[in-house]
């Protein structure tokens, strides 16, 4: 096997890497070139940066969670305010803080050629929230003229809500959840930006074409020129 190794070697298609023997880009090559299936040298590195952009991703999302979560009430009102409005909606406004019947936001979202009134509740909470909170909401609709609600929740939302959510014959209540909020402020970049990498992936196929592939570009036969006695 050494001696194999070290005639290849000598051919360039393998290279010793301290204690391991690894192959060279001209090997992978040879072995397409075989019929065989290869990566190109750079592959292995792809993966990599593929893996460390999903853990930055969650990174990210743990990162935004925690603020969330530090907010002030009123400031993160206003966050989800700014959201609504980036997501289309218009006529956003803040109900008073007293009396406000479960119902911290008011805003209306274009559907279809109507303009739909809907009120939102939002919960900077890091427990479940549970049916009641949801039967309020619904029960303030038509206080606030409204045909629809929405709870937004730093948290999750408990079995029986999830249920009633879309109860037949009751308003539809809308639950965005904490891992759909986060969602939501990284589509729209909200709080969060997001930057371009440029990654560098070898064709290795336009490299190893034969000759015939050339021909495209190979000028057409020059034809004879006339001899300049012959009219003389």
């Amino acid at each position: 096997a050494r001696s194999r190794l070290l005639h290849l070697q000598e051919r360039a298609l393998v290279e010793r890497s301290g204690q391991r023997w690894v192959i060279t880009e001209l090997g992978l090559s040879w072995l397409r070139r075989s019929g065989l299936s290869a990566p190109t040298r750079d592959a292995d590195d792809l993966e990599q940066l593929w893996a460390l952009l999903h853990q930055q991703q969650q990174r990210t999302r743990e990162s935004l969670r925690a603020l969330l979560l530090q907010m002030d009430p009123l400031a993160f009102e206003g966050l989800i305010c700014e959201l609504l409005e980036r997501m289309g909606y218009h006529d956003v406004q803040l109900t008073e803080r007293t009396h406000d019947m479960g119902v911290d936001i008011v805003a209306h979202i274009e559907l279809g050629i109507s303009s739909v009134r809907e009120v939102i509740q939002v919960k900077r909470h890091q427990r479940s929230i549970h049916r009641p909170t949801l039967d309020a909401l619904r029960g303030s609709l038509h206080r606030f003229e409204a045909v629809r609600g929405t709870l937004i929740s730093t948290a999750d939302f408990s079995k029986g809500t999830r249920e009633a959510a879309f109860e037949r014959g009751a308003a539809p209540i809308t639950l965005i959840n904490g891992d759909k909020l986060i969602e939501l402020l990284m589509e729209h970049e909200l709080g969060v930006h997001k930057r371009s990498l440029h990654v560098w992936r070898v064709e290795p196929e336009r490299f190893e074409q034969p000759a015939l592939s050339s021909e495209r570009w190979r000028s057409s036969p020059r034809q004879s020129e006339p001899d300049d006695d012959a009219d003389s």
